[in-house]
């Protein structure tokens, strides 16, 4: 193939036109600096230059009148346009300063232009960025507010029966008990573990005076499931240990679900049935909050990994808030309605910049450093693929069976 059948159709903006000849100016920014008594000079580096396409093109034939102002117009038009440039090929530049258009009698039929282009950005301006994550945990804190004084509202033990009390300590020592085993599943140690456990026997060893004072028992709940949130013993936001806080709070969502319902055949029934409501509600829901704060703080590895813990919360979510309608309890179905908002928004829009996830199967056993350069020209990225997948060793990834890969990265 010779070299004029490499030559690319030129166009500006999908406009048409030929070239007779091409000038190009590339290079780098520079600033020279001279000293006093010294035989050099020193040229400092200011990075890449902007690249210049300098074209002598022409329209020709009857009708070049037509093609001239088509090419004209294009010219005129502001921004970024594509570029066809014959050695180049596809460009995306702007059009630098004036363009001289000849036409003359001598050589009827043709107009020509003499056409510089620049390599250009489009201009940027300042914008407002949402803070997503902090959203959360505002919302998240003033849900905490409207269930506590939700559940101050709707539960008491002083007005009824002394069984009212002692069943409702009951419900309270399981729920602590709960929390507790929560805790278990999260690998960690230290100041915080040690106040949390402190928190959590305080509790234990004042069950009967709690009940007693709603106001102060929902903060005490609501205190001890947010201290779940501060055991993480690990760093690193994206991997699946830093989830353990979140996956606790996740499971308080199924409070109350193996107490037997009371039967309401006398108003102190009515109330301990009401009291033990307020209790697995506000467990539960403070749970899920608690939650959406974990998973603000959590750095998603793709956008399927977001995209997943946003469905399951948000199905959560949705169970509370129609049970909290269903209740009449307004202030809690606003307040949980507004979290998960917050948490959908901040989710979807971090999850909206990663990459998806895909499937690669190798031919054949291979090292894990050639896959990860086959699939991202990035052999140092073998480490992900080992760890995404659970390879047991890194030399020999087998032949034939489907690794999940991040697409697009």
């Amino acid at each position: 193939m010779s070299w004029r059948e490499d030559l690319r159709p030129a166009s500006w903006r999908g406009v048409s036109f030929y070239v007779e000849r091409a000038d190009d100016v590339v290079g780098r920014k520079t600033s020279l600096h001279k000293y006093v008594q010294r035989d050099t000079a020193w040229q400092e580096d200011l990075g890449k230059d902007a690249s210049e396409y300098t074209l002598d093109a022409f329209v020709i034939g009857n009708d070049y009148m037509v093609a001239r102002d088509r090419l004209r117009e294009a010219l005129l038009q502001p921004g970024l346009g594509e570029l066809v440039h014959p050695y180049w090929g596809t460009l995306q530049l702007a059009v630098d300063g004036r363009v001289r258009i000849a036409q003359s009698t001598r050589n009827g039929g043709m107009a020509t232009f003499n056409i510089r282009f620049v390599e250009s950005d489009e201009k940027t301006y300042p914008t407002a960025i949402s803070d997503t994550r902090r959203s959360v945990a505002s919302e998240a804190t003033l849900a905490e507010s409207t269930l506590a004084a939700s559940f101050a509202a709707a539960f008491d033990v002083l007005k009824s029966a002394d069984f009212v009390a002692t069943e409702a300590s009951a419900v309270l020592s399981e729920a602590i008990d709960t929390i507790n085993d929560a805790a278990s599943s999260i690998i960690s140690a230290g100041s915080e573990m040690t106040r949390f456990v402190g928190l959590i026997e305080e509790m234990e060893s004042s069950v009967a005076r709690l009940v007693r004072a709603p106001e102060t028992l929902a903060q005490k709940l609501i205190g001890s499931i947010g201290g779940l949130l501060l055991l993480n013993d690990t760093d690193d936001t994206t991997s699946q240990p830093y989830r353990a806080p979140m996956r606790s709070a996740v499971a308080l969502t199924s409070f109350g679900e193996d107490l037997a319902a009371v039967s309401e055949t006398t108003p102190s029934r009515a109330t301990q049935a009401q009291n033990q409501t307020a209790l697995t509600s506000l467990v539960r829901r403070a749970g899920i909050v608690a939650a959406a704060r974990a998973a603000a703080d959590i750095d998603f590895t793709s956008y399927d990994d977001a995209v997943s813990v946003r469905d399951e919360l948000s199905e959560l979510f949705e169970n509370e808030i129609v049970l909290a309608g269903d209740a009449g309890d307004d202030a809690a179905f606003d307040a949980l309605a507004l979290v998960r908002t917050a948490m959908m928004e901040d989710i979807t829009a971090r999850g909206a910049v990663l990459s998806r996830l895909g499937t690669f199967t190798p031919d054949v056993t291979m090292p894990a450093f050639l896959i990860a350069y086959q699939l991202y020209g990035d052999a140092s990225r073998a480490d992900e693929i080992v760890a995404r997948n659970n390879i047991i060793h890194p030399g020999f990834v087998p032949g034939g069976v489907a690794l999940e890969v991040l697409l697009d990265a």
